[in-house]
């Protein structure tokens, strides 16, 4: 019988891992089983060879072997700047978990039920769906498959089924308006999505606050984008008395408002300052250091990936809604109101 091949010559296997982690192949194992057996150190050990060592588990073997599936669904919009970070986190918290992601997109031409349809005919274990601007319509035949939606507001009641992940928007858009008070700005513009669920609740969120400092709400219609915060821009520049303070829809978006004010003379944040949202982590958006409320992706991933496994492990009962925290991370694009 030929010698095997040399490691870095072939597919790495669990008794790679295990060499690599110290410890035996079975113990590696119950590590990607995630199953009762292995401490949390001894789990990360062993996690780290697997990558260190490029290893790929064998999905389709595994599900074969236990007759289940360990492929969760994930709709999401294409040409949307934080699905793709948040995408990237999932990624990562369902691996962990040893679980792989099948993607489907929603385009301009191409529904998100459609999206969801295609996922439900894949047999996934779960969906989610990024940025969902309804709640989505399941197939009759698929009504018991677990669904977190991620930045939706469901107002169905104690009888929702659907579980909802979404960051606090609310909190995120009074910390900007208390820190835009606090710079001195008494007249403020809030820009956003009017016509989907998150931007509305940010647009409640912002006229709540400015009226609680006892100064004037100013919203308009945009998305999210960077030619959407262009064309506000250019609404704002063409009014008699422009703000002194803007709050973009989302990180595109303010960087679009920015160009467009710099490019026409006006000093940011001399004269306006400038509010994103969602703490982008694209490079040419880091460069202009903005003032951002940042949504934690990581955390929101995590919480994804634990309610579609709860459901897929027997979890019944209505559906639950996880919020997670926002920050504000004050840069170079908000200053003092002038004078």
């Amino acid at each position: 019988m030929p010698p095997d091949p040399p490691a870095a010559e072939r597919r790495p296997t669990m008794k790679d891992v295990a060499a690599r982690a110290g410890v035996s192949r079975a113990l590696v194992s119950i590590v990607f089983r995630d199953a009762p057996g292995a401490g949390e150190e001894t789990r990360r050990r062993v996690l780290r060879a697997a990558a260190d060592l490029g290893y790929v588990r064998d999905q389709s073997a595994r599900s074969l072997r236990t007759g289940r599936s360990y492929q969760l669904g994930v709709v999401f919009e294409s040409r949307d700047d934080f699905h793709v970070d948040l995408l990237d986190a999932v990624y990562r918290a369902a691996d962990d978990r040893g679980y792989e992601l099948l993607l489907s997109a929603a385009t301009p031409r191409r529904t998100q039920d459609r999206a969801l349809e295609t996922l439900v005919g894949a047999r996934v274990l779960g969906v989610v769906v990024f940025g969902a601007r309804q709640a989505p319509t399941l197939p009759e035949t698929a009504r018991d498959l677990p669904l977190v939606l991620v930045g939706h507001q469901e107002d169905g009641g104690a009888d929702r089924r659907e579980d909802v992940v979404r960051s606090d928007e609310e909190g995120g858009v009074r910390a900007a308006v208390q820190h835009l008070v606090d710079l001195g700005h008494t007249r403020t513009a809030c820009l956003e999505a009017v016509d989907h669920r998150g931007g509305l609740a940010r647009v409640r969120a912002y006229r709540a606050a400015v009226a609680d400092h006892g100064l004037p709400a100013r919203v308009l219609p945009s998305g999210f984008t960077q030619l959407a915060g262009a064309t506000a821009a250019q609404r704002l520049l063409a009014e008699p008395d422009l703000p002194t303070a803007v709050i973009a829809a989302n990180d595109p978006c303010a960087a679009g408002v920015l160009a467009t004010l710099t490019s026409a003379g006006v000093d940011v944040p001399g004269r306006v300052s400038v509010v994103g949202f969602d703490g982008t982590r694209d490079d040419a958006i880091r460069a202009v250091d903005l003032t951002t409320v940042r949504q934690d992706v990581d955390v929101l991933a995590a919480e994804v990936v634990q309610l579609l496994v709860d459901r897929s492990e027997g979890h019944r009962g209505p559906g639950r809604e996880r919020v997670v925290p926002t920050r504000l991370v004050v840069g170079a694009t908000t200053g003092p109101a002038a004078g």
